[in-house]
């Protein structure tokens, strides 16, 4: 099996909806839908095991995610520890 070198992660759906290229539909998953941090933790961990080099954080807008510096930090110390 190959395994990616980037996933691309989109963290919410949640997004103020203003940019003029926007294509977002306006009924997206609920918040309450969304994965929690701690799942998030688990699949950062799952790629990094696998192989994935690059963990590409996305979302409708990524800083609506209240967590997002949490899931930042747990990306950037997992490519540290592959890369060393």
């Amino acid at each position: 099996m190959t395994v990616p070198l980037a996933i691309i992660v989109e963290l919410t759906h949640r997004c103020p909806l203003h940019c003029v290229y926007c294509s977002n539909p306006r009924e997206l998953t609920a918040r309450t839908e969304e994965l929690s941090t701690e799942i998030w933790s688990r699949v950062f961990h799952e790629a990094a095991q696998a192989g994935v080099m690059q963990l590409d954080l996305t979302g409708g807008d990524p800083f609506q995610e209240q967590d997002l510096k949490t899931l930042g930090s747990m990306a950037q110390a997992l490519c540290r520890k592959l890369a060393a």
